[in-house]
């Protein structure tokens, strides 16, 4: 049997992957809408213009080209037990998310609560583990979510004692579109 040095190879690997550059993913490319509570039968018109990908807010539906979709409801605060994690919150706050499944596939509720990204004013928000407390869980959750069919979770985030813009994003598939949610905190 014939070893190959792994140093004789190396070469090889770096022309190979000399090409491959990693993109960012694209940002807010779906679609933007009122959530299911506040829904309007607003129909645009002939003169409308397109505008440019906003980010959604609080209480507002994303939208991935998939018709996977979520809504962010506006955030509540909860204070955190003795045990809860973090340690020393100065404040927290709670957000209701609701994941849509308009696929024709089911979708695990993971793909989306898994890996948010939390920043409170520019600096990243910690996630709130108050499994018995008001804060709730931490926001990880996993359920099977069938076509036509809705699952909705909290999760809690750390953040200054002074109200602040929140911004999170979800990016469902792995390099593929993230939904960057902003408001107040």
């Amino acid at each position: 049997m014939r070893c190959i040095n792994a140093v004789a190879l190396l070469p090889v690997l770096v022309l190979l992957t000399a090409g491959c550059e990693a993109s960012p993913p694209t940002v807010n490319q779906g679609t933007v809408s009122p959530g299911s509570a506040e829904a309007t039968s607003a129909t645009p018109t002939a003169t409308t213009t397109v505008a440019p990908p906003k980010a959604p807010t609080w209480g507002e539906r994303y939208t991935w080209p998939s018709g996977l979709a979520v809504e962010v409801a506006k955030p509540v605060s909860c204070k955190p037990t003795q045990y809860a994690y973090p340690q020393g919150v100065q404040r927290a706050v709670k957000f209701k998310i609701t994941v849509i499944n308009g696929t024709s596939q089911p979708v695990d509720a993971s793909s989306v609560s898994i890996g948010v990204e939390a920043q409170f004013d520019s600096t990243r928000a910690e996630p709130v583990y108050d499994s018995n407390g008001p804060c709730g869980g931490g926001g990880m959750s996993t359920a099977t979510i069938l076509p036509g069919r809705t699952f909705s979770y909290e999760a809690a985030y750390a953040v200054g004692a002074a109200p602040g813009e929140m911004q999170l994003a979800f990016q469902p598939y792995f390099g593929g579109d993230k939904a960057v949610y902003l408001g107040p905190a």
